[in-house]
């Protein structure tokens, strides 16, 4: 039976969340160093620190990506009860339709993207008014929403084992300020107590956010909406999800014992046991719960690759002919000539042409 969400030691959650993400710091720095070589050197002034010649990530991406996820699923729904089959072909036409709504093709390939570097996350659920405004109201709340949740903004129980163990799960998200101060779906006292959330490059752990690849550090300013970052977490053994601000973890209030934290919402969870989160991996480790990568295994010989193919780029670059001379006069005459022209010289043999630098062979083998 599940425990009663009135015993809920929310100050306790809180510290606990914000030890786990402490924790959770090395695997989100692979993960964006990994994210960086995916992007490569051309994608945008912080992306690959150093140029990538050759992507084999990326190339890895491209190929096994697109053999596991590559159209919107179809559903195939049908009864044994010929007066039903026309509801029936209804209701699988709106679930098709519905998978084409939301995007759900596109959620579940940068799900599982993400899965071929660590870990992919997706957050399957009925949209909340958060989500809605989040989303620019393309999507009504109450509706069924599949989410990616990115690495940099997921918490967990680490204590436990495995995935199934855990006794907490969530994310972090931004949301328009206004729009959750008005929302009567959340707690008045709580609304009262929310603060403008400011956009910044790290997280307080001190590791760079990974939207920054793509956004870098001259528009972290000047939101169009004053913004609040939330957390939502969910307690399997309590059957709800809390929904907290991010000052109650990472703020003095969530450092303080023994303070009192009001959240935004507790709400019964309705869904699959399983919860909203939905994790894919192709890769365990034994005894720990964070799964790994198939592409950690090839990122050291994508980066020994581009760090020889960088040696040979400079060899060549450096590679020139020259040309050694003993009489001055034939040098001068036969510098002069155009290609294909002819030149009267004393001495053939006082002008030798030599190649100085260039790639080396056994490097360029060993590549």
């Amino acid at each position: 039976m599940p425990k009663k969400s009135d015993n809920i030691d929310f100050a306790r959650l809180c510290n606990s969340i914000q030890n786990a993400r402490w924790t959770m710091q090395p695997y989100r720095e692979e993960h964006l160093g990994m994210s960086r070589q995916l992007a490569g050197s051309r994608y945008s002034h912080n992306a690959a620190r150093k140029r990538v010649y050759i992507n084999l990530v990326g190339l890895y991406d491209k190929i096994v990506s697109r053999n596991l996820i590559s159209n919107t699923p179809k559903t195939n729904l049908s009864t044994f009860d010929t007066e039903q089959e026309p509801a029936v072909a209804i209701m699988q036409q709106d679930l098709n339709d519905t998978l084409e709504h939301i995007h759900f093709a596109e959620t579940v390939r940068r799900g599982v993207q993400d899965a071929l570097i660590s870990v992919g996350i997706l957050k399957v659920s009925l949209a909340t008014p958060a989500d809605s405004a989040t989303m620019a109201w393309r999507q009504e709340a109450g509706t069924v929403l599949a989410s990616q949740v990115n690495l940099d903004d997921f918490v967990y129980d680490i204590h436990a084992r495995n995935f199934d163990e855990v006794t907490y799960m969530g994310h972090r998200f931004r949301a328009p300020k206004q729009v959750i101060e008005e929302s009567k779906h959340y707690d008045a006292r709580a609304r009262k107590k929310l603060e403008l959330s400011y956009h910044t490059p790290y997280n307080q752990q001190g590791d760079e956010k990974i939207g920054m690849i793509g956004r870098g550090y001259y528009g972290i300013e000047n939101e169009f909406e004053d913004m609040v970052d939330l957390w939502e977490i969910y307690l399997p053994q309590y059957g709800v999800v809390v929904t907290l601000p991010e000052n109650n973890i990472s703020g003095v209030e969530g450092i303080q014992e023994g303070h009192e934290i009001i959240p935004l919402s507790v709400q019964r969870w309705i869904g699959e046991e399983s919860g909203p989160y939905k994790i894919l991996s192709y890769g365990s480790v034994p005894g720990n719960p964070f799964p790994i990568g198939p592409m950690q295994a090839i990122f050291d010989l994508h980066d020994l690759g581009n760090e020889i193919y960088r040696k040979l780029a400079r060899q060549a670059k450096d590679c020139k002919d020259i040309f050694l001379c003993t009489n001055a006069e034939d040098a001068a005459r036969i510098q002069k000539t155009k290609d294909g022209g002819m030149v009267n010289v004393t001495d053939p043999k006082s002008v030798i042409q030599i190649q100085m630098g260039g790639v080396n062979q056994n490097l360029f083998q060993f590549l």
